[in-house]
């Protein structure tokens, strides 16, 4: 029998107890499909190839943390995570704002704000629920302990929604044309 890369580097996967491999098929890997489709490994094909990573991390029991922005640029991977049962655990860290940008514009732009507060922001927990995944709020400091705990002790996909203020900046931060040693520091 004629052996490509694709059966030693399937048979290494096996050999190492891989459960799963996540990813999109595309022309240069069919060769490497088509063995594993033969084998007891799980191929989990997400929508696209940012969320083949954000699902191997999640299947690794990975945390994400994102900001309210950034989570809606890739919120239908929870489709993917739900599918396949990881455990996808998200903390959102929801500001009603585009928050790195709200911040330039206030440090930087006498707070002229342009195209960064949300006015209609998703209910992140109904979000996940219509997912089928769990979701959780939180708006206080006493919740953050119970929340985490609850998100690690789920089996399933969690977004953890922590509402924090608007105002709220993140520190260091280098202003724009600058080099690193010109860092702004601050209370984080």
């Amino acid at each position: 029998m004629n052996r490509i890369g694709a059966d030693i580097f399937v048979e290494s996967l096996i050999r190492e107890g891989v459960e799963y491999i996540f990813g999109i098929p595309g022309a240069v890997i069919i060769p490497l499909f088509d063995k594993l489709y033969d084998s007891p490994i799980k191929i989990i094909l997400t929508r696209h190839e940012q969320g083949a990573g954000h699902a191997a991390d999640g299947y690794a029991r990975a945390r994400n943390i994102a900001g309210d922005a950034s989570i809606q640029m890739n919120i239908q991977e929870l489709a993917t995570a739900v599918q396949y049962n990881l455990p996808v655990k998200v903390a959102i860290l929801n500001n009603g704002c585009l928050g790195m940008v709200r911040q330039w514009q206030e440090l930087f732009y006498q707070k002229r704000y342009a195209g960064t507060l949300f006015q209609h922001n998703p209910d992140f927990v109904a979000v996940a629920r219509g997912y089928g995944a769990e979701g959780i709020r939180v708006t206080k400091k006493d919740e953050v302990r119970p929340a985490i705990e609850q998100a690690i002790n789920t089996p399933k996909p969690v977004f953890m929604d922590f509402v924090i203020d608007r105002e709220e900046k993140v520190f260091p931060m280098v202003p724009a044309g600058n080099a690193t040693n010109k860092m702004i520091g601050g209370m984080a």
